[in-house]
């Protein structure tokens, strides 16, 4: 009696099925993991970032006579599914260029409906004072409580307090530096607890310690 040969063809081909299914499921809840921790950031996000959109809207929306809040929700419209889409393609889509040219038309797609919505409500109006040195002039009520009165132009004042931080900010770090060389270098009664002095402060904001 001849025995026959026994092939592994049936177990490898189980084996293989089998580590494909794994592969698969665990992509699957990779990718499950991922959304769901995405979408419970964002929506417990909102209340944080609501605010601070809505001041950015306002900014661009205001008129003198008053504020919609239609522009913000339709913005709120635009903005969160635009989100949401661009968190799916960067967990579902791999590629490099293919993500670039699909973030790319998602954001084409957010300035066209962003155009068509709002679009019209949308201006630069309050922010003129980049541009205008004397806002006063161009004020609702200059001709009452504003007569005679000038404010600095923007950027005066912005060089003026870059040049005094600058001025401020190179002479903390000379001073700091020689009494840091100092203190690391020489031993002198009161050392430790000069130090966790230091150490303290600098646990307070510096605002704090001025009132």
């Amino acid at each position: 009696m001849v025995a026959t040969p026994v092939t592994d063809t049936a177990p490898s081909s189980v084996a293989q099925t089998d580590w494909d299914r794994l592969a698969a499921r665990a992509k699957f809840r990779r990718n499950t993991s991922q959304a769901l921790l995405i979408g419970f950031l964002l929506i417990t996000s909102l209340p944080v970032l609501l605010p601070y959109f809505w001041m950015l809207t306002i900014s661009f929306s205001a008129r003198t006579g008053g504020v919609e809040s239609v522009v913000l929700w339709k913005a709120c419209g635009v903005f969160v599914p635009a989100v949401f889409a661009f968190g799916l393609i960067r967990m579902t889509i791999r590629g490099r260029r293919a993500q670039f040219w699909s973030i790319l038309s998602l954001c084409i797609a957010v300035v066209i409906l962003l155009a068509i919505s709002i679009g019209s409500e949308l201006h630069t109006f309050n922010y003129r004072f980049f541009w205008m040195a004397d806002i006063v002039k161009d004020l609702p009520l200059r001709g009452q409580a504003t007569v005679g009165a000038q404010f600095p132009w923007v950027w005066t004042a912005f060089f003026n307090s870059l040049a005094l931080a600058g001025i401020q900010t190179a002479m903390v770090v000379t001073v700091s530096t020689f009494a840091g060389y100092y203190i690391s270098r020489f031993s002198f009664p009161g050392r430790a607890g000069f130090l966790q002095s230091l150490l303290v402060l600098h646990a307070f904001p510096a605002m704090t310690l001025s009132c």
